[in-house]
């Protein structure tokens, strides 16, 4: 194997791994996932978020809050509340092109034609309008309220991987 191609590999490696993972917390970028937020008005502002096709609901949800909170103390506000959310699964569809080939061996020669498919691939997007105050509580009990540092404390921390409970010993 040549140098310039084992030097490579990890590269590939990596790049086929994030194929396979949900959306990470990001921008919104051109092409894959991510999230994004637009400031309507002083204390309002509108968050995006879309992933991939491996990537649930839940976490774009927990990306509209982080957002959020991030929003929320970059415009000097302690709290915010999600006024409303949407959330649904979007079905795009891709073509992929036929393919053709032709091998010979001991046995002979053969072709082999592979026709075009039409692929359907599934994307969660979910959208919340967000009201930003210094309150200690929502203005409608009926929203989700959040204070920001406590988002952003509670979702910067390393969170524990699953293990079964602990039992008392007998």
């Amino acid at each position: 194997m040549s140098r310039k191609l084992a030097a490579l590999l990890p590269f590939a490696a990596a790049l086929l791994l994030t194929g396979c993972l949900a959306t990470p917390y990001g921008e919104l970028g051109p092409w894959g996932g991510g999230v994004t937020s637009t400031r309507l008005d002083e204390r309002r502002v509108s968050v995006f978020a879309k992933g991939n096709s491996r990537t649930e609901l839940v976490t774009l949800r927990n990306y509209i809050i982080r957002r959020a909170a991030e929003d929320t103390i970059k415009a000097g506000y302690t709290a915010f509340e999600i006024l409303n959310a949407e959330g649904e699964i979007r079905t795009g569809y891709y073509v992929s092109s036929g393919s053709s080939s032709y091998s010979c061996g001991k046995r002979g020669c053969a072709s082999y034609y592979t026709p075009a498919q039409t692929v359907a691939v599934q994307n969660p997007v979910m959208q919340a309008d967000v009201y930003m105050s210094d309150e200690k509580k929502p203005r409608n009990p009926a929203n989700a309220f959040f204070i920001a540092a406590d988002v952003l404390k509670f979702m910067a921390a390393p969170q524990p991987a699953s293990s079964p409970p602990e039992t008392a010993a007998k």
